[in-house]
């Protein structure tokens, strides 16, 4: 009984009691909700200063294979503007044809070929290009005979809108015309040796007019009309480069670059026709009219250029011989 309640006694005095227990409780969940206060102001601040650094945009996966096949090149980009600046210029439309091309566009460098042989009808360089491409297309069953104005970006009537364009210039007086033209040459020479040649074709137009307009044809205009054809002739228009020749022997006969040019852009338009013609008698005799140029230019020409000028006559003899005598040479 002694041992019976001696372990009554070390019991009740080890058990804390139900309030103490109440107390600790208590005591322990103000402890844990300050903890989770403070985790929570430690989270706010935190977001706060992520959504205050910069954040880099996310990168793309980059895609295997290198770029899309149909994005569009430089090339073409840049070839594409030259043609909306100037739709009616062939050696444009040829060198956007190239470029579409070299990106395998087949369709589209026919179509801008085809453009470039319409505004110049004898340009040898677009016909081969369209031969080449038409054997391509064949190859690869490519269809070229539907209508090429599906294939063109820029139609070859489209309109141009030019902020830049001249003022009209007009004389009172022959001597007014003459100061007039005289700038306007100096404008036309500037963008020529700029290689602005349709804006060197445009001041010298002008220079013209102003002096037909008083019944001046002397040897100025001669050379205004001189120039405009070698303008001509860096633009492959030989048509127009030849008519211009023409017109500056008919105002000054021993001016010796209109017989020059005259000669060049004739021989240029028998070099185009008889790669697409061959040997017929109307190149032949063509080729004739450029010679007695060239004769021509030799008598008048200075010194320091007869050499060439002679050079050049014996080569368009040989030409007339290659058009007329050859076997296969057709009437035409």
């Amino acid at each position: 009984g002694a041992h019976s309640w001696r372990r009554a006694m070390t019991t009740d005095a080890c058990t804390p009691s139900e309030a103490d227990l109440r107390a600790e409780i208590a005591k322990l969940e103000l402890e844990l909700k300050g903890v989770t206060e403070k985790a929570r102001l430690s989270q706010e601040a935190l977001d706060s200063a992520r959504s205050q650094e910069p954040t880099e945009p996310k990168k793309k996966p980059r895609r295997r294979g290198g770029k899309k096949k149909n994005k569009m090149s430089d090339a073409i980009q840049e070839a594409r503007q030259e043609v909306q600046r100037c739709p009616r210029n062939a050696q444009c439309r040829l060198d956007l044809a190239r470029a579409y091309e070299g990106e395998d566009k087949f369709r589209e460098a026919y179509a801008e070929a085809s453009a470039a042989k319409i505004l110049i009808p004898t340009y040898g360089r677009a016909w081969r290009l369209k031969q080449k491409l038409e054997k391509v297309m064949a190859e690869k069953n490519i269809s070229f005979e539907d209508d090429d104005n599906l294939y063109l970006d820029t139609p070859l009537d489209a309109k141009v809108e030019d902020d830049n364009e001249l003022p009209p210039v007009t004389a009172d007086t022959p001597e007014e015309a003459r100061e007039k033209a005289a700038e306007e040459k100096k404008q036309g020479d500037a963008h020529f040796l700029g290689k602005r040649h349709e804006q060197a074709c445009e001041r010298w137009g002008r220079a013209i007019e102003l002096l037909k307009a008083h019944d001046i044809t002397d040897v100025s205009v001669a050379k205004l009309y001189s120039n405009r054809a070698a303008a001509h002739l860096a633009l492959k228009k030989h048509v127009l480069a030849a008519r211009d020749g023409a017109l500056a022997v008919e105002c000054d006969a021993g001016w010796w670059k209109g017989h020059w040019y005259f000669g060049q852009a004739t021989l240029e338009l028998v070099k185009a026709s008889a790669a697409q013609r061959g040997a017929c008698t109307s190149n032949g005799e063509r080729a004739q009219e450029a010679y007695r140029a060239f004769v021509r230019c030799a008598g008048v020409c200075p010194a320091s250029k007869k050499d060439e000028v002679e050079l050049l006559a014996a080569t368009t003899q040989q030409k007339i011989y290659e058009m007329t005598e050859q076997e296969g040479c057709v009437v035409c």
